[in-house]
């Protein structure tokens, strides 16, 4: 019995309660992120889920990606070592905004310290910052010709700054290969 209770409880509702949970099972930095949250959508209230061989609404469907603007970005992404939140939080628009030579810089890796139920953006022990990316995105930019660029990256919680340093590292490099690229920043919190 528990104290302040007059009832038992079975070895499968204790094993359920104290198991691990969370982002580090057991409190051990393993690097092995659990899932939060459920693969279920809500159905709201009155209404019913359309069936799989429904026809879809016209705005619900996205174009393949592909283009000579999207394979030559993605050629420049992957021969740079880059990446885009476009790719690694799996947006459905790629195809759209790569084909118009938008793209959304993503930097300090493809690995985010944190484990948000909302984001699609790998979880776990980032790898060490690289040191040639500023000068990698800055080249991209100018090859792209782009008047304007969006600059976010994942959670660095490992960092004694949280990657301000390596912003403005790559601002500046930024600066230098396009003075005339305007720069936006998306820094994480």
């Amino acid at each position: 019995m528990f104290p302040g209770s007059e009832t038992t409880r079975n070895d499968d509702e204790m094993t359920r309660d104290t198991a691990p949970s969370g982002y580090a099972p057991g409190g051990k930095d393993t690097g092995i992120v659990k899932s939060k949250g459920t693969a279920r959508l809500p159905v709201l209230d009155g209404q019913r889920p359309l069936p799989m061989d429904a026809r879809k609404p016209s705005w619900l469907k996205v174009r393949s990606p592909g283009g000579d603007n999207y394979r030559r970005l993605k050629k420049l992404m992957r021969g740079q070592r880059l990446h885009s939140v476009c790719e690694e939080a799996g947006c459905p628009n790629i195809g759209e905004c790569w084909s118009k030579r938008h793209a959304t810089m993503m930097i300090m890796g493809d690995t985010c310290t944190r484990a948000c139920a909302f984001c699609n953006v790998r979880t776990g022990v980032p790898k060490p910052l690289d040191p040639a990316e500023p000068e990698s995105v800055a080249q991209a930019v100018a090859q792209l010709g782009l008047n304007h660029v969006v600059i976010t990256s994942v959670d660095r919680d490992d960092l004694a700054d949280g990657g301000a340093n390596h912003f403005a590292e790559v601002i500046r490099a930024i600066r230098t290969a396009a003075p005339k690229t305007t720069v936006e920043i998306l820094a994480p919190d």
